[in-house]
């Protein structure tokens, strides 16, 4: 079982419906531009989501993802590896085998060099 630590979660409205465990743009869409952080919950067009900013949250991998990687969003608010996204977001802790796998990511760490 894979847990995760939320350090800061912070709400923001949003005009669509947004899916847990996946990424979320400032704009509050699923993006891959500009990611705040991760969906902590369902949520319904027109109402306020919770987003995890800091800490470990649990992502789903849009595709394979080795642990360690640095990862960011792909056009769904999944994550993927680099060189795949355009905005960094965190380090995957976990791997993915396989797109829709749950992955722990820390969140807003300084990018591996």
């Amino acid at each position: 079982m894979i847990t995760e630590q939320p350090v800061l979660i912070t709400s923001i409205k949003t005009n669509v419906q947004l899916y847990k465990n996946r990424i979320v743009s400032f704009t509050g869409i699923h993006s891959a531009i500009n990611p705040l952080g991760v969906c902590a919950a369902d949520t319904k067009a027109n109402s306020y989501s919770p987003i995890i900013t800091h800490g470990i949250a649990l992502v789903e991998a849009g595709e394979a993802i080795f642990a360690g990687e640095d990862i960011g969003p792909d056009s769904q608010g999944r994550a993927v590896p680099s060189p795949l996204f355009q905005y960094y977001l965190g380090r995957a802790l976990d791997g993915a085998l396989y797109s829709g796998a749950l992955i722990r990511v820390i969140l807003n760490v300084p990018k591996s060099q």
